[in-house]
């Protein structure tokens, strides 16, 4: 502490006077008053700064609103275009449409006029309609009869074809026979003596010359037995082939089926190979057929035999069982 402030504690009983502290009493009452007023100002401030941050997000929000605003209005001017192109076109289809009314309404009066012209080419229409299926009906049992006299045809004509065929052969045949019965008669005839009595070797030595007729007709026979066979085939085949086309429209309309039958059974009938007539050898001799029927027995008395002698020992066990 300074000597004065000693002095005034010492003299006066206090450190300043009344002045100064009525001076001090005021700075502080004004000092009090700046503080209260800074307190004020300072609330008022934060308050402020709410109100500030309160208007710049209202400005943000409001900008906002503004571009989204701007895009609408963006939006909106194009679907006015947009409208507008919508509107010509419109304009232009209810001119359009009011066109073809009234062109609908021209033909509407024109088919009412010509309605019974249109009844009357229906009619006609329909008569010939009629008259089509009816000559189609015509064409198609035409065009069966056609297939039907075309594939029984083929076989009919390799039928006349064989059938000439053996003609020829049966003269080929007949004349080898003559022939051979003309000479045999004259070498007969030269091969008997004065005694009328037959020389046997002359007439057997004369007779060689037969041989050849004979071989010809030979051969000629069994051509014609297989020809037989072969004509016969194509005949069987030809009322085969007329049997079916004509039972086959009537199986068709009754039942399915049984014209699958009948077709199984006209391939199984029309389908077989002609030349199996040539798988069996046939007889075309008396001297061949004598002698097959000879072997025959033969065979089967062989068999008998082999049978009996199989059955020996069997019999044999029989008779010792017995005893």
């Amino acid at each position: 502490m300074t000597i004065k402030e000693l002095y005034l504690i010492e003299v006066k009983g206090e450190l300043r006077t009344e002045e100064e502290l009525n001076a001090i009493a005021a700075d502080i009452s004004k000092a009090k008053l700046n503080l209260e007023e800074h307190i004020s100002l300072e609330e008022q401030l934060v308050e402020d700064k709410k109100e500030f941050e309160n208007l710049k997000n209202s400005l943000i929000t409001l900008k906002k609103s503004y571009n989204d605003a701007q895009e609408q209005i963006t939006e909106i001017s194009q679907w006015h275009e947009q409208s507008d192109t919508l509107s010509n076109n419109i304009s232009t289809y209810a001119i359009t449409a009011q066109n073809n009314l009234t062109k609908i309404t021209t033909l509407a009066t024109t088919a009412e006029t010509n309605k019974p012209k249109i009844e009357r080419y229906h009619e006609d229409i329909e008569g010939m309609i009629k008259l089509f299926n009816k000559q189609k009906e015509e064409i198609e049992m035409i065009i069966e009869d056609a297939n039907r006299a075309s594939m029984a045809g083929s076989f009919k004509t390799q039928s006349e074809n064989i059938d000439s065929k053996m003609k020829a052969v049966d003269k080929i045949l007949l004349g080898s026979l003559v022939a051979t019965s003309a000479i045999s008669f004259i070498n007969y005839s030269t091969s008997l003596s004065a005694t009328d009595s037959l020389n046997i070797l002359q007439f057997l030595a004369k007779s060689i010359v037969t041989i050849p007729l004979l071989v010809i007709a030979w051969l000629k026979a069994k051509e014609r037995a297989y020809l037989f066979r072969l004509r016969e085939d194509y005949n069987y085949k030809y009322s085969s082939a007329m049997a079916f086309e004509g039972y086959k429209k009537q199986v068709q309309e009754q039942d399915p089926k049984l014209h699958q039958q009948l077709l199984q059974i006209a391939v199984d009938n029309l389908g077989i190979n002609p030349t199996k007539v040539f798988d069996k050898d046939l007889k075309s001799t008396p001297l061949e057929t004598i002698i097959d029927g000879v072997g025959k027995r033969l065979d089967k008395a062989v068999d008998g035999i082999k049978g009996e002698v199989n059955d020996i020992p069997k019999k044999t066990k029989e008779l010792i069982d017995d005893e």
